[in-house]
């Protein structure tokens, strides 16, 4: 039992495999208008009738009939209107709106979007003198509750008499609509609408007022249709009878209280909630359906506390379930028990079907497994070698379905006497397919043969009994102490610290579930998902887990205030790769056929029937409803050389205007294969939606399943007496697909999946779509988990029930041979892009995002009276470029000798330091009050203040001339002038706090004396994780550069990085702003030159990102105006992130922002702001002269040098070759070395300038 049947009142959407008898679908072509004139009030309409019953009319039809038509403003053919004016009655006097003939009641209603989720639905009926109507709304399938939006009707005319009445209306805002942010409209200007009607002969309940009604079933039919407007539609006088429309006819609310009231449709419970109790629980299985069962029982087998969470009530009775008819009273079973009742949910699903999804999804326990028709299908091994990566191929499936197997048979003959009843219609089609040259076989003994196959049935039902997990699984589970299983609660959200998931909170979906937060086993405790497709991308996008898009509606819900603050969302892309069966309908008669009434079965069984079935479960009822089979196959090659697989389904009953009786309908389900995706996703009101259809998207998609049908029509040329009705013999199969409807209403099967897709494609890079990894934990977190059709890569070739099992078998295998989390010590790596680890901390530290420090501000202020030390014309640039040739020369022999671990490079005065020179820091932190360094100690010692950076030794940084661009461009440019201020302490804080608002003061003296003694693991883990991250980027090379102001950390990092060296892409770290922006650019000089070098020999060059990375322990703030030059290409500047807030803050302009990553904003706050902070908090530093925004890495001065660095090595004049030079020196240093070991020397000629540019 795949697709869902129409079962509650209004139920709109249709096209799907089981409904009752009296229900029909409408053909899902465009229906032409008919133009109707009202003579009383000359309007004329675009109309469409559905034809009465009492004139003789089948398929898709009503007592009383109902025609609909529409008038639209002139322009809306072009631009798409907002309103209408409608005619709602019967234009020969004959037909009737919801009328058998003998009495004036019932009522009719219209859906302006066609289905009756996430549409605006009108609702019209008479009472006494008046005809009433009701705007309505439905977010799932329950009862639609009233419509909060702005549309608004007023009345025209309207007639009422014993056998008919006619209401004439405008409508306003009625083709755009939106209910608590669950959105959509309909497009006059497209020439077409699609509609839906339904209708009942019964009068709502309480009928005198349409605020307070109880809707009953739509007894009389229901369907939706194309509805094709033609020029006719829009009119020049629309305005003018618009204008007529001034009665607001509103009923009387004084009646008595309806019967039955309507079911809500908000996701949020109001029922009464049992407080949470204090325990904790290993595993926490959110959802009891055919993944969260099978889970559940696996991991309270190997001893784990498992607590297993239901939204629903239970259903079958051994688990406290009491819905049923009367004639199982006494007994031990509900309807969910008997398979021949299993259809009765598409009449009756009130407390069944979850109300916070536009599709059917069941909300008890057992979910699918529960309502479903049973089916139960051994794979296809060619589903998982398709469709699954690596670790779920079905050699990695096989021990899996053996054990689910050997649990769960199944079997094709349920009755518990052997017998198979009522027959015929399998033997007409199988007699068809075997002389078509098709091959009958036992489904699950040869699972692998499906093409041009057919068999009987298999189910997963078990003494007559409905069977599956609930009476395995569950069982078994059931038994242990350390299983719990809640039911009617629903899990709003996973709570969690960054990637690290601590609790679960909950609310009552019922009267007597759980409210609160539901905590997991410290460290080690795990969740996962099992909520079904729709369910548990829900729990994510409410978790903050999702498309950014979509975590922005769930901020602007009534989740907003307390959903997890933005700065830990985890970016994926969950409810992408949405994947359905594609169905399409397809009909036949022959007189052999018989037809069995199980919708008949619930109130008024056949006796013989009923014993048989009570008192030894046999007979028709041990069968699953509507009497499904054969089962058969097809397989289709397209012209993209994809195989694609079909499975059909048939079953004993009409549809798409064919009555019951001789009918079988035929449904194709295209499955493994399909190109076609869609997307869920989810309204402000907290429900989902199936936002974008999976359906024929790819041309040959459509062509398989026109081969399909054409397949099978050939097949059953030559049976005698069967007549095809849908599509007609007048039809051709091209025709009929290419112009039927595609709505998930006529092309859904309900067998949804893909919505958290696994794969080993890290769905948080920008080109992953994986929402999970091959151990089905979510990426970005190291203890959630989802197992259920979502994970599903692509759809298989049957009802997917038994793959779901399988795959939580396989699944709790992985989860339970995984190292249990661990807390990180200190500094440890718990966060990053990619991150795969632990995502938690030792206590008392907690991980956010990816450390747990405070930061520290920084103030770099650039004093106006200084003036470049270095002289500016190109002459003497030339010259200086010659001595820094001649001096890294020097320099390059005893370079290349020592390798040291650290060497500082410094511009114009001794090129080339080694590690042993690093200067020793004082070892005790700064006082919190005291500015480091004076403003005043620095600007007397400018001309002291050279441009140093601290590079690793083999490094691929490690380059004489990289060096060599680096010294030209530093000193040309004049950055040694350039001083840099920071203030520390609580001073610089409550400074930042004055723009910040929200930072505590508190945060410095926390952190006072972290520096010397933390603070360089941090920086050390900090590059470490980065490195790590991006090792395995198969597109770009990262290079890695350090700045923080303070240099008293050096000491104890050259330790760490002496003792456990770093990657070679790590290139160096210093204090100096502009000299790690002026070694970049020298960087990208080197890598340019570099990749000109390999291009010239065929080879393709390798792009390469920099990063800059600023660990910070309190916060920095740099408050120059200043801008990245943009010759620093590809490139990202890195902060942190403490408590939500940016730890290091920059003053960049707006469309630079793309250069930062966890980088603060900041601008000064107004005006006079530093004479404020003065005045405060006791500055007496000379305010900073911020002018014109200057690029990094040119000095202070003026507008005039904005350019400079980058300009210096790029002038027209001559450009020495610097590499030469320290090639020369490396060879004199290796001639050196071969004149020792008594090798030839080899020579060459030094290279010539090159020549002018």
């Amino acid at each position: 039992m795949g697709r869902f049947g129409p079962f509650v009142s209004l139920l709109l959407a249709v096209g799907l495999r089981e409904r009752p008898p009296h229900v029909q679908k409408c053909l899902g072509q465009a229906s032409a208008p008919t133009l109707y004139k009202d003579s009383k009030t000359g309007i004329t309409f675009d109309t469409w009738t559905v034809p009465d019953k009492a004139d003789g009319a089948g398929g898709v039809s009503a007592w009383g009939g109902l025609t609909f038509g529409v008038a639209l403003p002139e322009d809306a053919l072009a631009v798409d209107a907002t309103e209408f004016i409608g005619y709602l009655a019967s234009k020969t006097e004959v037909q009737k709106c919801g009328s058998n003939g003998t009495a004036t009641n019932g009522w009719c209603g219209l859906s302006f979007g066609g289905p009756m989720t996430n549409s605006l639905l009108l609702m019209a009926w008479p009472f006494q003198d008046q005809i009433l109507t009701s705007f309505r709304f439905a977010s799932g399938y329950t009862s639609p509750e009233i419509y909060t939006g702005n549309a608004k009707l007023t009345q025209i005319s309207s007639a009422i008499d014993k056998d008919y009445y006619t209401l004439i209306f405008r409508c306003q805002n009625c083709l755009v609509w939106d209910q608590d942010g669950a959105s959509g409209s309909a497009s006059t200007s497209a020439g077409s609408l699609v509609l839906g009607w339904a209708s009942s002969l019964k009068s709502p309940g309480n009928p005198a007022c349409p605020e307070d009604i109880a809707i009953n079933f739509h007894s009389n039919g229901q369907s939706i249709w194309g509805a094709t407007l033609d020029k006719n539609a829009a009119n020049p006088s629309y305005s003018k009878w618009a204008a007529e429309a001034t009665a607001t006819v509103t009923g009387s609310c004084g009646g008595p209280t309806p019967t039955t009231t309507t079911s809500s449709t908000t996701s949020i419970p109001t029922a009464t909630g049992i407080p949470v109790p204090a325990d904790t629980y290993d595993y926490v299985v959110i959802g009891a359906g055919a993944g969260g069962i099978p889970l559940a029982d696996k991991l309270s087998e190997a001893g784990k506390s498992v607590l297993l969470i239901e939204k629903g009530p239970p259903s079958s009775g051994r688990w406290g379930g009491s819905l049923k008819p009367e004639w199982l009273d006494g007994t031990n079973l509900t309807r969910f028990d008997v398979p021949g009742l299993c259809n009765e949910i598409w009449v009756n699903s009130a407390g069944i079907a979850c109300t916070d999804t536009d599709q059917m999804a069941g909300c008890v326990l057992g979910g699918g497994t529960a309502v479903n028709a049973g089916l139960w299908w051994k794979p296809y091994t060619l589903d998982w070698d398709y469709n699954f990566p690596k670790g779920w191929k079905s050699a990695d499936m096989a021990a899996a379905t053996k054990r689910v197997f050997s649990r769960i048979p199944g079997t094709d003959h349920p009755s518990m006497d052997g017998k198979r009843y009522y027959q015929q219609g399998f033997e007409v089609l199988a007699g068809g397919l075997r002389a078509g040259g098709w091959s009958e076989v036992t489904a699950n003994d040869v699972p692998n043969q499906k093409n041009h196959t057919f068999s009987h049935s298999p189910f997963m039902f078990s003494g007559g009994e409905r069977g599956g997990p609930m009476a395995t699984y569950l069982v078994s589970a059931s038994k242990r102490k350390n299983f719990h299983l809640w039911m009617g609660t629903a899990v709003k959200r996973v709570i969690r610290s960054g990637g690290h998931i601590t609790g679960v909170e909950v609310e009552p979906f019922i009267n007597g579930g759980y409210t609160g937060v539901v905590n997991v086993t410290s460290v080690t405790g795990r969740v996962i998902l099992s909520a079904g497709t729709f369910g548990s991308a829900k729990i994510l996008l409410r978790s903050g887990i999702g498309p950014s898009d979509q975590l922005d509606v769930v901020k602007s819900s009534t989740d907003g205030p307390t959903m997890i603050s933005n700065s830990s969302w985890i970016n994926l892309p969950v409810g992408y790769n949405l994947e359905d069966h594609t169905n399409t309908d397809t009909v036949i008669t022959h007189p052999d056929v018989v037809f069995y009434d199980f919708y008949e079965a619930w109130d008024n069984p056949n006796v013989t029937d009923k014993n048989l079935y009570l008192n030894s479960r046999s007979g028709i009822l041990a069968q699953a409803a509507p009497n499904i089979g054969p089962m058969f196959w097809d397989e289709i090659k397209g012209d993209d050389g994809v195989v694609r697989q079909l499975q059909w389904t048939a079953r004993v009953e009409g549809s798409a205007g064919t009555p019951n009786g001789n009918a079988m309908t035929m449904s194709q389900y295209l499955g493994r294969g399909a190109k076609s995706r869609g997307r869920m996703t989810i309204t402000k009101a907290l429900t989902t939606v199936v936002s974008t259809l999976p359906y024929l998207q790819d041309k040959n998609d459509v062509q398989a399943v026109i081969q399909g049908i054409k397949n099978l029509q050939a097949a059953l040329s030559n049976v005698e007496g069967l007549t095809w009705t849908y599509p007609p013999s007048n039809t051709t199969v091209e025709d009929f697909v290419n112009n039927m409807l595609v709505s998930y209403t006529n092309r859904r099967s309900n067998h949804w999946i893909g919505t958290n897709k696994l794969g080993t494609d890290d769905g948080r890079t920008n080109s992953g779509s994986a929402v999970v990894d091959l151990d089905t934990r979510v990426y970005g977190t190291d203890n959630l988990f989802i197992v259920d059709a979502s994970i599903f890569p692509g759809h298989i070739t049957t009802n997917p029930t038994s793959y779901i099992v399988i795959a939580a078998e396989h699944a709790s295998e992985k989860i339970l041979a995984l190292a249990p989390p661990k807390a990180q010590p200190r500094f440890a790596q718990c966060g990053g892009l990619q991150w795969t680890g632990s995502f938690q901390c030792a206590a008392p530290y907690t991980c956010k995002y990816q450390n747990e420090y405070y930061s520290q501000y920084l103030h770099i202020i650039m004093p106006p009276d200084l003036t470049s030390w270095i002289p500016g014309n190109k002459t003497k640039k030339r010259v200086l470029r010659e001595t820094l040739t001649r001096t890294i020369g020097a320099a390059a022999g005893a370079a290349a000798k020592a390798n040291p671990v650290v060497k500082t490079i410094q511009a114009g005065y001794n090129i080339i330091q080694l590690g042993n020179t690093i200067r020793k820091a004082d070892e005790t932190a700064s006082h919190l009050n005291e500015f480091v360094p004076k403003a005043t100690e620095l600007v007397g010692t400018a001309h002291q203040f050279v441009p140093s950076i601290q590079v690793m030794g083999r490094s691929l940084c490690d380059s004489l001339k990289l060096f060599g661009y680096f010294s030209t461009i530093a000193t040309t440019v004049g950055i040694g002038s350039n001083i840099i201020l920071t203030y520390q302490g609580v001073q610089a804080l409550n400074l930042i706090a004055t723009r910040l608002k929200d930072i505590n003061d508190t945060l410095a003296a926390q952190t006072a004396l972290m520096a010397q003694r933390e603070f360089p693991e941090l920086v050390y883990y900090m590059i470490r994780e980065r490195l790590a991250q991006t090792s395995q980027d198969p597109e770009v090379e990262h290079w890695f550069y350090v700045f923080h102001p303070d240099t008293d950390w050096y000491p104890k990092f050259f330790h760490l990085i002496e003792t456990n060296p770093l990657d070679p892409r790590f290139c160096g770290y210093t204090n100096q702003i502009d000299t790690v922006f002026v070694f970049m650019l020298a960087t990208r000089r080197y890598i340019e030159k570099k990749n000109a070098r390999s291009q010239r020999h065929g080879k393709p060059p390798r792009p390469v990102r920099l990063h800059l990375l600023i660990p910070a322990y309190q916060p920095i703030l740099i408050a120059e105006a200043l801008k990245i030059p943009d010759e620093i290409g590809d490139f990202v500047i890195e902060g942190r992130i403490h408590n939500n807030r940016e730890l290091v803050w920059f003053n960049l302009p707006e469309e630079q922002k793309h250069y930062t990553m966890d980088i603060g904003q900041w601008l000064p706050p107004e005006r006079g702001w530093w004479s404020w902070a003065m005045t405060k908090f006791g500055l007496k530093e000379t305010p900073p002269e911020l002018k014109e925004r200057r690029m990094l890495g040119t000095r202070q001065g003026g507008p005039e040098d904005k350019d400079e660095s980058v300009k210096s090595i790029k002038e027209n004049g001559e450009e020495h070759d610097i590499e030469s030079d320290s090639a020369l020196s490396k060879r004199q240093g290796n001639d050196e070395k071969a004149r020792e070991q008594g090798k030839p020397l080899h020579h060459r000629q030094r290279p010539q300038e090159k020549r002018r540019r």
